[in-house]
């Protein structure tokens, strides 16, 4: 384990590292991990007082990463990920309807 600043800048950028590679990984999960640390910094900075401006800007990463997380569940449904059988969803020609994603 590293001492001083020096071992506590490795330490928290190796954290980041790793909250990097969750995102990448699980946007879902990762989303909500990222928005929960945001809102832990957020907590500090407002206790510390006279960072409120940082932490605005960090309200604004928090709620980007909820939405990142929300759209990640909500692909994941669209998907099939985590969807049932088709069973109404045909039409009289028999093919499935196609869901109304625009994809840019």
């Amino acid at each position: 384990m590293l001492v001083g600043a020096r071992g506590t800048a490795f330490e928290v950028r190796a954290r980041l590292i790793v909250a990097g590679l969750v995102v990448a990984l699980s946007p879902r999960f990762g989303g909500l991990l990222v928005a929960g640390w945001l809102a832990g910094i957020i907590v500090s900075l407002l206790l510390v007082g006279g960072y409120a401006d940082i932490a605005l800007r960090d309200f604004g990463l928090l709620v980007s990463a909820l939405a990142l997380s929300r759209l990640a569940s909500a692909h994941a449904v669209r998907s099939g990920a985590n969807a049932k059988p088709p069973s109404r969803a045909k039409r009289a020609t028999g093919r499935e309807r196609s869901p109304r994603v625009f994809v840019w």
